[in-house]
C-alpha cells in the first residue's frame, strides 16, 4: 500500500498547528508593516526642509542646520573668476542681503531679475550662507511682447 502523503487529518485532529501558522504569518505582517511605516517616515522627516527668507536667517544667526533660503540675486553682486565654479553673490528678501557662495553650474534663469532664488545649504561662522543646491523659481509673471 502507498502511503497518503496528503493526509488531512492531522491537521484537522490538531488546530492548534493552524493557528500557529496563522499567528506566525500575522506577526511577519505586522512587522513588516512597522518596518515600511519607518522607513517612510524617515524618508519625508529627512527630505522636509522648510524655506526661510534671507532676514529670518540672518536673525537665527550661523547654524550647522541645513536650510532652504528664499530670495533674489542683488544686481550687480554676482562674482565667478574665469573658468571657475565657485561663485559669490548677494541674495535678498527686499530687507536684508546675505552674501551666498555656491561651486556648481549657474542655471540661466538665475540672471533674471525676475526669478526668485532658493539655496538649500548652511549658513556659517563667517556669515556666509554656504549653498550645496540652488534651485531657480521660473517669474510668475511674464510680459507678452509688444507687437509693432
Amino acid at each position: 500500500m502507498i502511503p497518503d502523503t496528503h493526509n488531512t487529518e492531522s491537521f484537522e485532529a490538531n488546530p492548534g498547528i493552524m493557528q500557529g501558522q496563522r499567528l506566525k504569518f500575522g506577526l511577519a505582517a505586522v512587522v513588516l508593516a512597522i518596518a515600511l511605516g519607518y522607513l517612510s517616515y524617515m524618508a519625508l522627516n529627512s527630505a522636509t526642509i522648510y524655506y526661510l527668507t534671507v532676514g529670518e536667517v540672518v536673525a537665527q544667526g550661523p547654524s550647522e542646520k541645513v536650510v532652504r533660503i528664499n530670495g533674489k540675486l542683488v544686481p550687480t553682486s554676482f562674482e565667478r573668476g574665469k573658468g571657475d565654479t565657485l561663485a559669490h553673490f548677494s541674495l535678498s528678501d527686499g530687507d536684508t542681503a546675505l552674501q551666498t557662495q555656491y561651486n556648481g553650474i549657474i542655471p540661466d534663469l538665475f540672471f533674471n531679475g525676475q526669478s526668485e532664488i532658493v539655496a538649500e545649504g548652511t549658513y556659517q561662522p563667517d556669515n556666509v550662507f554656504h549653498a550645496s543646491n540652488i534651485l531657480v523659481k521660473c517669474p510668475s509673471k511674464y510680459e507678452a511682447v509688444q507687437e509693432t
